[in-house]
C-alpha cells in the first residue's frame, strides 16, 4: 500500500469512528473513503484496535454478501469478513426500541459456534478440519443498521469498513449434534408480522454452511486472526435484508432449530402541556 492510500485510510478511519460514534452526516470525499478491499480491511483493523483498547473485546466474525440474492441486491459479488463486538449480543425474543436506529435491517442467518481457541494460520483449513471445530450451529438474526452512510452500492468498501454495518446478532437454540441433520434439505420459515413471507432451506447457493464456514476460516487465516472457545461466526444473510419499521416482529420457526423472534417499538414523547 502506497503513502497516498495509506493516508487514505488512516483518515477514513478516524471519520469513521467520529461517525460511528456520532451518526454525524460525515462527508466521505475519496480522499477519505475506502477504494477497496484490502483498505476497507485495512480500516477495520484500525477501528478494532481502538475498540479493543477501550474494553470492548470481540465475540467473532461475520461473512458478508454470501447468497445469490444479496449479490444481486448489492450488485456485486464481493464477499467480505469483518469481527463481532461482543457488546452488541441481543436475546432471542428481544424488543428493541426503534428510536435508537436510523435505518434498521435484519438478516436470517446460520451461526456456528466454535469449540476452542484456534490459530487459524496453523490450519490449511480441509472440510473434516473446519467440521472439527464447530461445537454447535444455530439460527440467527442479525442487525444492521446503515446509518447515514453513502449509497451501498457505489461505495461498497466503506459499508465493508464499517464492519459490515453490523450492530450485533439474536442466537437461536444451538444445537450441538448438528452433523446429524440434513442442513441443506433443512426448511425454516420466516413470519413478517405474523404473515409468512418466505421458506428457505439452510445453504447458500446450494452450498452447505459448512463449506461457507471452511471459507471464512481459510479467509480469517489470510488475516492471521486467532479466535477463542466460544467465538462465533455468522456466515451471511440466507435471503435478503428485511428493512424494519417501528412496531413490527420478525419470527424465524424451524422444526430442528426452534423458533427466534425479535420485535421492536418506539417510545413516545410525554406532552406535559
Amino acid at each position: 500500500m502506497g503513502m497516498r492510500e495509506e493516508i487514505r485510510v488512516h483518515l477514513c478511519a478516524q471519520k469513521l469512528y467520529k461517525f460511528r460514534e456520532n451518526n454525524c452526516n460525515s462527508n466521505f470525499t475519496l480522499d477519505t473513503t475506502a477504494g477497496s478491499i484490502e483498505e476497507s480491511y485495512r480500516i477495520q483493523d484500525l477501528l478494532k484496535s481502538k475498540y479493543l483498547k477501550e474494553g470492548i473485546n470481540i465475540c467473532g466474525w461475520k461473512a458478508g454478501i454470501v447468497s445469490t440474492r444479496m449479490q444481486r441486491i448489492i450488485s456485486s459479488d464481493q464477499t467480505f469478513l469483518s469481527p463481532i463486538f461482543k457488546i452488541n449480543n441481543i436475546e432471542n425474543n428481544c424488543n428493541l426500541d426503534y428510536k435508537k436506529y436510523v435505518n434498521l435491517g435484519l438478516e436470517v442467518e446460520i451461526l456456528c459456534k466454535i469449540n476452542s481457541d484456534i490459530i487459524t494460520h496453523n490450519y490449511d483449513w480441509t472440510l473434516e478440519d473446519t467440521k472439527n471445530v464447530i461445537e454447535s450451529i444455530s439460527l440467527a438474526i442479525e442487525l444492521v443498521d446503515t446509518l447515514n452512510l453513502p449509497n451501498i452500492k457505489k461505495n461498497l468498501p466503506l459499508h465493508i469498513a464499517n464492519f459490515g454495518n453490523n450492530l450485533g446478532f439474536v442466537s437461536g437454540k444451538l444445537i450441538e449434534n448438528w452433523s446429524n441433520i440434513d442442513l441443506l434439505n433443512e426448511e425454516i420459515t420466516i413470519f413478517l408480522n405474523d404473515t409468512e413471507i418466505e421458506k428457505l432451506k439452510l445453504n447458500y447457493m446450494g452450498l452447505s454452511p459448512i463449506l461457507v464456514a471452511k471459507w471464512m476460516l481459510s479467509n480469517l487465516k489470510n488475516r492471521r486472526v486467532i479466535l477463542k472457545k466460544g467465538d462465533y461466526l455468522l456466515l451471511g444473510c440466507l435471503s435478503q435484508t428485511l428493512w424494519i419499521n417501528e412496531n413490527e416482529k420478525l419470527n424465524i420457526k424451524s422444526n430442528t432449530f426452534g423458533e427466534l423472534s425479535l420485535s421492536t417499538f418506539k417510545n413516545q414523547v410525554a406532552d406535559h402541556t
